[in-house]
């Protein structure tokens, strides 16, 4: 019977030959990496012995060859607004700090352990790459700083570091200037329902292009059509990065979005304008036409200069596309990061009245007027406010890097979790600052609870990273910090209450930062 069987396949074979062909090449892919993966596999392990090293806990593959379950299975959660949770019940489930994928033949290892971390960013940072951001975020911001690496970086970072200097970080006129804006536009009526991220999104988009390219999009009261489409092109080629990276390997099935080249073309098209601009000004200094202490806009000694970043950049590099390519990156650090934070504050303070009560008792002394940089660090419980926001609710919840070369992270191996891990060259290490964050062994108890009096006795290390560590640790962070700050204690000082109009739970949208989906809706009353 079997024979009869094998007779009439053969029997059939060779009435289709390319159909045949095509399924002859599939199979034989198909061995082959199979083969491949099983190969790396072992050679790992191998590896592992040699190194005195032990594997984390595995996930639980279902598809073990090629790993294309974790894959679906992280772009289904962040479909669902639930990737942070799932994220964290990953950890919980396995009843470990860190554990590794398999996927495409290698290994990803997954980490919320500090001393993994430490070694990461700082210790062993040199073993490590972000290459593979570049084929993600190259697009848009070309040759910028979160995507260069080696001594272009070193260069670029000790030219960047001025900018974010405490004169910069303490010039707290312009940021008042877009709060009054701010002020104008959020309604007067106590009934009215306004969604605050919404408006925070224009806050930060006008103060950093402002801090930027001395120049506001303005987009909170009177945005220009040309500013309205630089702002509507930026936010979506951020999106478009977004759905880019929640792909990862599988985003070459994908077809380009036939929006991005024009968003992008915006965007360049928008940024180059003020460069020009820029770099005409420093040629005109350079030719005696203009003297160094007074700018284009008329300031002098007399006057002091407007500072803003272009302005400063422009006098260090003379690459027009380069010069736009850190603008870009500093746009798309300078406003969704800090909108997100922004955001997460006021969802806590708007269904929180005690901790609302203890910050406006605090600001009582500045009697209405805005503080000044000296008086906003003495503020305790504003920052107590601010690093608690940024605990839960971190902006950049993961962050990755890929090894260069073989390397060791220090725990996390073994069946008590203590030994080392090889890291081949090719690994990918994600670490998950949401989940370490919310740790009990690390933050007592009640992680889970936005409680900002822990900060009066808390002493943080490398189990608390907003802003990651490390020589990459980000520039703008006291400037982000500072914004913050200022921001949460004017609309302190401006409102006797913010009330959530919705009691809805804080729920992610990921974009490139994490954001609320739904928004931040509340009911204002003016003090």
């Amino acid at each position: 019977m079997a024979a009869g069987h094998l007779e009439s396949a053969a029997a059939h074979l060779g009435e289709h030959p390319l159909r045949d062909v095509a399924l002859l090449s599939v199979l034989v892919i198909l061995g082959y990496r199979v083969f491949r993966y099983l190969t790396a596999y072992l050679t790992l392990s191998r590896a592992y012995a040699l190194n005195n090293c032990e594997r984390p806990p595995a996930y639980p593959h279902k598809d073990p060859i090629f790993g294309l379950d974790a894959l679906l299975a992280n772009m289904a959660a962040a479909r669902d607004s639930a990737f942070t949770s799932a994220s964290a019940q990953r950890y919980h489930d396995l009843g470990a700090h860190t554990y590794y994928t398999w996927i495409q033949g290698r290994q990803t290892v997954h980490t919320a352990e500090p001393e993994n971390v430490k070694a990461l960013l700082a210790t062993r940072w040199k073993d490590y790459s972000i290459a593979a951001r570049k084929a993600i975020l190259g697009g848009l911001l070309g040759r910028g700083i979160f995507v260069i690496e080696g001594d272009e970086w070193t260069h670029a970072r000790a030219r960047l570091r001025p900018n974010f200097a405490k004169e910069q970080v303490a010039d707290l006129a312009m940021l008042e200037r877009h709060v009054q804006e701010l002020f104008k536009v959020l309604p007067r009526d106590a009934a009215a329902v306004v969604d605050l991220q919404e408006y925070f999104l224009r806050f930060t988009l006008d103060s950093a292009s402002e801090f930027l390219f001395g120049h506001s999009t303005n987009t909170l009261v009177r945005p220009s059509a040309r500013d309205q489409a630089f702002g509507e092109a930026f936010t979506f080629s951020l999106f478009n990065i977004t759905q880019k990276m929640r792909r990862g390997p599988l985003n070459r099935f994908y077809r380009q979005d036939p929006r991005e080249d024009e968003s992008r073309r915006i965007c360049r098209d928008y940024v180059g304008t003020f460069v020009d601009e820029a770099m005409a000004l420093r040629a005109k200094m350079k030719s005696g036409g203009l003297d160094d202490d007074k700018d284009q806009d008329g300031s002098s000694d007399e006057q002091p200069q407007r500072y803003y970043f272009l302005k400063e950049v422009a006098k260090t590099m003379d690459d027009r596309e380069h010069i736009c390519d850190e603008l870009l990156s500093m746009m798309a650090a300078g406003r969704d990061t800090t909108a997100s934070l922004f955001s997460s504050v006021f969802h806590v303070l708007s269904r929180r009245p005690d901790i609302w009560r203890k910050l406006r008792n605090e600001i009582q002394d500045l009697d209405s007027q805005p503080p000044s940089y000296e008086q906003l660090r003495n503020l305790k419980y504003a920052k107590y406010i601010i690093n608690e926001t940024l605990r839960l609710y971190p902006p950049v919840f993961q962050n990755g890097r890929r090894a260069v070369r073989d390397t060791i992270l220090p725990t996390g191996g073994g069946p008590n979790g203590t030994s080392p891990i090889f890291v081949p060259a090719g690994c990918g290490v994600v670490y998950s600052a949401w989940t370490m964050h919310r740790r009990k062994d690390l933050y007592g108890a009640d992680a889970s609870k936005f409680r900002p009096e822990r900060w009066a006795t808390q002493r943080h290390g490398w189990d608390y990273v907003p802003f990651g560590g490390g020589p990459r640790i980000c520039l703008g962070q006291q400037y982000a910090l500072t914004e913050a700050a200022y921001v949460m204690v004017r609309m302190a000082q401006e409102f006797a209450s913010v009330v959530t109009a919705d009691n809805a739970p804080w729920t992610e949208l990921i974009a490139l930062t994490l954001s609320i989906k739904g928004g931040v809706n509340c009911k204002l009353t003016r003090a």
